[in-house]
């Protein structure tokens, strides 16, 4: 194994001492120490540039030179709270709005996304006077007490399921129940429907449009219309959690719930939107509005809509649109899918899902069986990393590997992404075809072969996942 640098082992050390055992370490046990980012690209202690594939949260790349002037010069301006007037709150409130249509025209703002999916479901709570809430197999929405209760990822054998959350099927196209069949989205809605008839009083549905966490599943075009007019019959609202798929990122739209020609009651933003300065927001209805407001309770964030927050999300909006960052997602991430597609002729990997700079690849056993190889994802996120490509694992098994870039991510990188995967493929087919013909295989290239990461004597799959949700505890979740 490739020895740790005495510096890293140090830093490694100190986090074991004095932070929570539960902050996992990215590519443990080979950390990356990283000393600079700019754009597309991180530079470790040795000035070595590390392309980002990963980060959906500089959304409009590293440290920016808009983003960055605009908000220290804000700071030497005003910084305060939202109970006094200021012109940046307004103007970042009206840039927000012109992304959505009309029918969601109340803003709430606040931290994180984690606290705006909070807030979401406390006021379709008081709206419905309901308080089920109905999430998707597989999903993350935070990690507050309520959001934890709507993201089954998250649970183990520490953590049930909660009586008042009920679990709909994954709508996976792949390995999902109904994925083999026409007419999906129907049976998907009929079972839904079956499972409310225990669940009379609805409260909520929430639901990225398309799961990230749940493993870059991208469901059949009519599967949410079908699921929220099954909720609308119950009488409650419909949360489309954008925080990972929104402001562009897909290319052909700018939020995902566009691409299924719906409207959702309540819509949370977050990541993106401050481009790693912590900002979200909920976007309702006037009616769910005023239904929160006749609780009576004022609602007071107090960093939520401060200037330098505000500052951070208009200036998000016009980097997306004065740079065509959403048209680069589009045209760029069209290019890359169609290589990955290339990437099919390799036995691991069993299906490439996505769109724009919202990817995924399924690495399995076999074709044949479908079977997830997490050991395997894990592999290749390693050996990739050793090459200079970050790249994250994720989905329910921990087997999918994600690809959700800086939205300056461009052709040249697509390529180098491209090569670098092949490359390591092609390295796992050769050993492959050496032990088929007895001839032994190699363990280690470049002297890394980590399909495992413990931090503290506990497994961390991947960054956004400590504890994954594995499937031999869906049954008990789902009962």
């Amino acid at each position: 194994m490739m020895k740790r640098p005495e510096q890293i082992d140090e830093m490694v050390e100190y986090r074991k001492d004095h932070l929570n055992p539960m902050m996992s370490i990215s590519y443990n046990p080979l950390p990356i120490y990283i000393k600079k980012s700019e754009g597309q690209y991180f530079y470790d202690q040795n000035d070595r540039k590390l392309l980002d594939c990963i980060n959906n949260v500089s959304h409009v790349g590293h440290c920016n030179p808009y983003y960055v002037e605009r908000i220290s010069k804000q700071f030497g301006i005003l910084n305060t709270n939202s109970r006094f007037l200021y012109d940046v709150l307004n103007n970042a409130t009206e840039k927000l709005l012109s992304l959505f249509p009309p029918e969601l025209c109340v803003v709430t703002w606040a931290n994180s996304g984690s606290e705006a999916n909070d807030l979401a479901i406390q006021m379709a709570r008081i709206h419905t006077g309901n308080e089920g809430i109905v999430c998707l197999d597989g999903s993350y929405h935070g990690h507050t007490e309520l959001t934890m209760k709507v993201s089954p990822y998250k649970w183990n054998k520490n953590y049930k399921k909660p009586k008042e959350v009920i679990i709909a099927k994954s709508p996976c196209t792949y390995r999902g129940e109904y994925h083999d069949k026409e007419n999906s989205s129907e049976l998907y809605a009929k079972d839904l429907r079956k499972q409310l008839l225990r669940k009379p009083k609805v409260a909520c549905f929430i639901a990225e449009s398309m799961q990230s966490c749940g493993g870059q599943v991208i469901p059949n075009r009519d599967y949410l219309k079908e699921i929220y007019q099954v909720i609308n019959e119950k009488g409650g609202v419909c949360i489309a959690d954008e925080v990972q798929t929104g402001m562009g990122r897909l290319g052909s739209h700018f939020w995902a719930f566009e691409y299924y020609g719906v409207i959702p009651d309540i819509v949370t933003v977050g990541k993106a939107l401050g481009n790693g300065y912590p900002v979200s927001a909920v976007i309702c209805t006037k009616k769910i509005a005023e239904s929160f407001a006749k609780r009576g309770i004022e609602y007071f964030n107090t960093y939520g809509a401060n200037p330098i927050a505000c500052t951070a999300a208009e200036s998000v909006i016009d980097i997306i649109r004065n740079d065509k960052l959403q048209e680069n997602a589009r045209e760029v991430g069209a290019y890359l899918n169609g290589k990955f597609q290339d990437l099919l002729r390799f036995s691991q990997v069993g299906d490439i899902r996505g769109m724009g700079f919202f990817q995924g690849i399924d690495v399995v056993e076999s074709k044949e069986s479908r079977k997830p190889d997490p050991k395997m994802a894990l592999r290749i996120r390693q050996e990739v990393r050793q090459r200079g490509v970050l790249i994250s694992v994720d989905g329910p098994y921990h087997n999918v590997l994600k690809f959700k870039p800086p939205m300056v991510f461009n052709k040249e990188n697509a390529d180098t992404l491209i090569e670098t995967l092949t490359s390591v493929l092609e390295m796992i087919a050769a050993e492959d075809t050496n032990r088929e013909n007895g001839n032994g295989v190699h363990e280690k290239v470049n002297g890394v072969h980590h399909p495992e990461e413990k931090v503290n004597g506990v497994h961390h799959p991947e960054e956004n996942g400590v504890n994954g949700f594995h499937k031999e505890i869906e049954a008990s979740a789902q009962h």
